[in-house]
């Protein structure tokens, strides 16, 4: 009880767009954003060969950039294998918006002048 209310132990809560869970480990909410951003990722790569690169990367960073920039400094610490798997989309992201299947991820980065997500939020 706190000031005579009861408050009730959840696993997980959403406040403001931001699924926490009980161990603040953020992956509810990273697998979430994770989900919607792959799904939104094979619908660019269907359509990618009917846009120029430029419209590509505004697709990019409409539909994929934008729910990794929501809130970062607040689950930014998270585990090393969520952060594999926001690269990994980001990534797959990238191959497509540039057609590049033989570069590296840090190379795409440079191509695309930008970083990870993560290096982003610390900065």
């Amino acid at each position: 009880n706190v000031m005579n209310e009861t408050v009730l132990n959840t696993k997980t809560s959403k406040i403001l767009g931001v699924t926490f869970d009980n161990f603040l480990t953020f992956a509810p909410n990273i697998n979430k954003l994770c989900k919607t951003a792959s799904l939104k990722i094979s619908a660019l790569a269907r359509i990618s060969q009917y846009l120029s690169p430029q419209k590509k990367k505004r697709l990019m960073n409409a539909f994929f950039k934008c729910h990794f920039n929501y809130c970062p400094l607040i689950w930014m610490f998270h585990s090393r294998a969520l952060e594999r798997k926001i690269n990994s989309l980001h990534e797959r992201c990238l191959r497509i918006v540039y057609m590049d299947q033989i570069s590296s991820f840090e190379e795409l980065l440079q191509l695309d002048n930008s970083s990870t997500f993560h290096q982003r939020a610390v900065q």
